[in-house]
């Protein structure tokens, strides 16, 4: 399928690194794919190439200082990666696909920060994968304190304004990612309410302006992303129709998907024709 890799414009100006997979003979959608904190857009080029295949046009953007993405005038922040970063991929595709159904497809922190985007009221619908509110109270209780210290203690004190911080390195992605921003996640989840918390005095209130059809999945193996997080952030959504299931590994053959694996076809790949075949107007039906 046809590879296309360019610069797309947000509104301040910065251009940003974007790839997209479209397919050779009829397009059935759009999707603009959202990538998880820490995570290159090259890790979802197999799922997008599959998806293509089935008929959909699959945008993913390297968020603001990530991946030869510029910053910026200064460092950059969490909230502009769905604010303006998510808004000019879901700005391109309505642009280019004014009249086919658009979708945003979320990965982990990608789902969280879909709300802030103006553009995502046109979406037909969403598929939240592994994308939760990060907050303790949703957590098991024994990996609060653990939570709690890594948002309140450790990242705050090792990532710096101004520095790349190796997500790798804390087993919290595969990339770089800019202190700024992860400085800006380590205060959102080290509080009850993550975003949503009104002393931030952050606008969600398009949040609840959404609406269409949403597919919430959360993995059993998943200690990033439990069920009851899932469940918590698809709530902040309440105008959206949602399906929400728990994918267990061994439903589909597999020892293992975790927090990541979904998105590799060896891991992933019983579960994606059951991701097309909802977007194409069908109930979600498992692996195949």
């Amino acid at each position: 399928m046809p590879l296309h890799e360019f610069r797309l414009t947000a509104s301040d100006g910065l251009r940003l690194q974007a790839r997209e997979d479209s397919p050779e003979t009829s397009l059935s959608g759009a999707i603009v794919l959202g990538q998880a904190l820490g995570v290159p857009i090259a890790y979802y080029d197999p799922l997008a190439a599959w998806l293509a295949k089935q008929g959909f046009s699959v945008l993913r953007v390297a968020y603001r200082g990530t991946e030869g993405s510029p910053t910026g005038g200064g460092p950059p922040r969490l909230l502009d990666w769905g604010g303006l970063d998510l808004e000019a991929a879901l700005q391109y595709q309505a642009v280019q696909h004014p009249v086919l159904p658009r979708w945003f497809i979320g990965h982990s922190i990608s789902g969280q920060m879909l709300g802030l985007a103006p553009s995502a009221e046109g979406l037909t619908g969403m598929v939240l994968a592994a994308s939760s509110v990060p907050d303790v109270q949703f957590y098991p209780w024994h990996q609060r304190p653990l939570l709690w210290g890594l948002w309140n203690l450790l990242l705050p004190l090792v990532a710096k304004e101004g520095r790349p911080f190796n997500a790798k390195q804390w087993k919290l992605g595969s990339g770089s990612l800019p202190g700024s921003v992860v400085l800006d996640w380590a205060r959102f989840a080290g509080k009850s309410d993550y975003l949503f918390r009104p002393e931030w005095g952050i606008d969600t209130s398009r949040y609840a302006k959404l609406h269409g059809r949403g597919l919430a999945l959360a993995l059993a193996d998943d200690a990033y992303a439990p069920l009851p997080a899932v469940e918590a952030l698809a709530s902040r959504y309440p105008g959206v129709n949602w399906e929400t299931h728990c994918l267990r590994a061994a439903d589909g053959g597999r020892k293992k998907i975790g927090h990541f694996g979904l998105f590799r076809e060896k891991s992933g790949g019983p579960w994606w024709p059951g991701i097309a075949s909802w977007l194409r107007g069908e109930t979600y039906n498992g692996p195949r």
